[in-house]
């Protein structure tokens, strides 16, 4: 167009015709038709490193980490992205709320994906299954019960 005319006509050289001349095209092989920045760089609305023209997911929130396609990682693949994620390493499979955390339906503190006791009472002390124990010692030896 006009811009490629006008560097055409001061003598600079402008092979991709982007309208950025070639000396200070930082991006050179932008592919043709792609929209740049006085650059020559294509256009990233989402700063997410992602070229507009190969971005798939054209909104994510700046700052969070993409794949390839321009689209939010979710890297426990529980349905949350990582950005929004509060609880980023959810048991493959768990059935998440929308904050990406597991549910502990006896609320004992253990996910429901780890409770091996899933109906202990609410405020049991429990180990990290789940399950209610306790140390007894008679003498020299002792042992460890574990209450459902």
């Amino acid at each position: 167009g006009a811009v490629a005319w006008l560097i055409c006509r001061m003598g600079e050289s402008d092979l991709e015709g982007d309208g950025v001349s070639d000396e200070n095209d930082r991006c050179p092989g932008t592919p043709a038709d792609v929209q740049v920045d006085t650059r020559g760089c294509a256009i990233d609305s989402d700063n997410d490193g992602v070229a507009d023209y190969m971005d798939q997911c054209p909104d994510t929130p700046s700052g969070a980490a993409v794949d390839s396609n321009g689209c939010a990682l979710d890297s426990d693949g529980d349905g949350i992205k990582d950005y929004a994620d509060q609880c980023p390493n959810s048991a493959r499979g768990a059935v998440v709320d929308s904050n990406g955390c597991e549910g502990d339906d006896d609320n004992d503190g253990v996910a429901n994906s780890a409770d091996q006791c899933p109906t202990t009472r609410a405020g049991a002390v429990v180990d990290a299954d789940g399950c209610r124990s306790f140390s007894r010692s008679r003498g020299s030896t002792s042992s460890t019960i574990a209450l459902t």
